[in-house]
């Protein structure tokens, strides 16, 4: 069983099993989230950057894919009117994915500066030693998809306790 915890509607953790979600009882009970079980696809779903997940006024999951097209909805009127469609994520260039890669791993120090997590650790040392590519760009994609597209198992900030 998986389980998405959202905050003030906004999905705030994610657990892939019941392990992760005692790691994260803490944090969850301080911030008073709301649990919702889901399956593993959605998990993976939001893992990998592909949708968006957010809660409606009665407390129901609400489900986006996100796009990486650009059209005529991307403008002020449509922002404002909530018809935007969700974006995937965009590395654009080198020196962005390196900045993603720099934010993650300090997120993930700073979890292990009061905490010995092997899982997290040796994700954190995978991340410290990825050689980013110097083309391609832009890419639409996840920093997470991006690594487990090149066999690295990474692991989505949302699950870091």
């Amino acid at each position: 069983m998986a389980y998405f915890y959202f905050k003030e509607k906004r999905l705030y953790k994610i657990a892939l099993d019941d392990n992760e979600k005692i790691k994260l009882s803490t944090t969850i009970t301080v911030n008073n989230a709301v649990e919702k079980v889901i399956s593993e696809e959605q998990f993976y779903r939001i893992e990998n950057g592909t949708h968006e997940y957010l809660l409606d006024d009665s407390n129901n999951i609400v489900e986006t894919e996100k796009t990486s097209s650009n059209s005529e909805l991307d403008t002020v009127e449509a922002s404002a009117a909530g018809t935007v469609p969700s974006r995937l994520g965009v590395l654009y260039n080198e020196t962005n994915l390196k900045l993603e890669i720099s934010d993650a791993s300090n997120f993930i120090q700073y979890y292990l500066n009061n905490t010995e997590d092997e899982q997290w650790s040796t994700y954190q040392s995978a991340l410290n030693s990825f050689v980013v590519p110097t083309s391609g760009y832009p890419m639409y994609t996840s920093l997470v998809k991006l690594l487990k597209d090149q066999g690295i198992s990474a692991l989505s900030l949302l699950r870091l306790p």
